[in-house]
């Protein structure tokens, strides 16, 4: 399913004062929810799902395909860090037993997110998750968004996948992830700028 979502921004200020008097550095947090959620079967079709779905089932591959606009920096403000979060619901027994880690790899799709996206090259960020709880999975995204930001990209753009999701199976093995921005219904990337002085 296709899930546009309206971004949602916070904003964040925290400034201190030293045991000198001086003050701390200030960093700005803004909090992006996705503008395209999607899970995509064997990179030719999007299931219409009410959450996001990775791993196999009924012998296909399912991947998530997630595209975030990059916000709009505070005026001379640097890119501390960046971190995905997705929320984690409860998947099938033995999932990543079998299929190994959650990962998140950066691809370089077209204008339009669509199901061919799941199957383009893709780059390694970082593991998701390597468990099936459910909880909020969290993924440092700081290296990809910067190069995304240097060249004045407006997304960003990544696919998640278990590791071994390329296995031939036919036994359903796959997690839930939430797509949504309110309650505990959440994927985001929150952005961390420091202020300059």
């Amino acid at each position: 399913m296709r899930s546009t979502l309206a971004p949602f921004v916070t904003l964040l200020l925290a400034c201190g004062c030293g045991g000198g008097g001086g003050d701390t550095p200030g960093i700005v947090e803004q909090t992006v929810a996705p503008l395209v959620a999607v899970t995509v079967e064997d990179a030719s079709s999007v299931r219409s799902l009410a959450r996001l779905r990775v791993g196999k089932e009924a012998g296909a591959t399912l991947r998530a395909v997630l595209r975030f606009e990059i916000p709009t920096p505070p005026p001379g403000a640097r890119l501390e860090r960046a971190t995905l979060e997705i929320h984690q619901r409860q998947g099938t027994p033995s999932t990543y037993a079998q299929l190994g880690d959650l990962i998140v790899e950066s691809i370089e799709p077209g204008a339009a997110i669509d199901a061919g996206d799941a199957a383009i090259d893709g780059e390694s960020v970082g593991i998701l998750s390597v468990d099936d709880l459910v909880e909020m999975k969290s993924c440092d995204v700081t290296t990809h968004v910067r190069t995304q930001v240097g060249v004045g990209a407006t997304y960003v753009d990544l696919r998640i996948q278990f590791e071994g999701d390329a296995l031939s199976l036919t036994t359903p093995l796959f997690t839930e992830l939430d797509q949504g921005s309110g309650g505990g219904d959440v994927s985001r990337i929150r952005w961390y700028w420091q202020l300059a002085y």
